[in-house]
């Protein structure tokens, strides 16, 4: 089991070389519909999920390890100027804009 399993204060995360079986284990006791998959807490390789392996299993691989259900995943930069991908118009209403007092203007 990952270690991260046993600290609350560390991201919940999964080696691409652990078993599918793991993998649902982890999901289903901390009622997650996903996790990340990590070789190290720096990088990022991809994530499982309750799709992710339906879909492979439906494709015919035989999804025993954590690496035959993983989905790739886009990492965007903290300081993207479009982090959720919407058109410019919804984007910039939901930009914050500051007030003549400094506080954030939400209108």
């Amino acid at each position: 089991m990952p270690e991260a399993a046993n600290r609350p204060d560390e991201i919940l995360t999964i080696k691409r070389d652990k078993t599918v079986e793991e993998a649902t284990t982890l999901m289903i006791m901390h009622r997650y519909s996903q996790l990340p998959i990590t070789q190290d807490m720096r990088r990022i390789d991809g994530m499982i999920s309750w799709r992710s392996m339906g879909r492979a299993r439906a494709s015919g691989k035989a999804c025993e390890f954590v690496r035959d259900c993983m989905e790739e995943v886009r990492i965007l930069e903290q300081d993207a100027a479009d982090p959720i991908g919407a058109p410019p118009c919804l984007t910039a209403s939901l930009t914050a804009t500051p007030s003549t007092d400094g506080t954030p203007n939400h209108d």
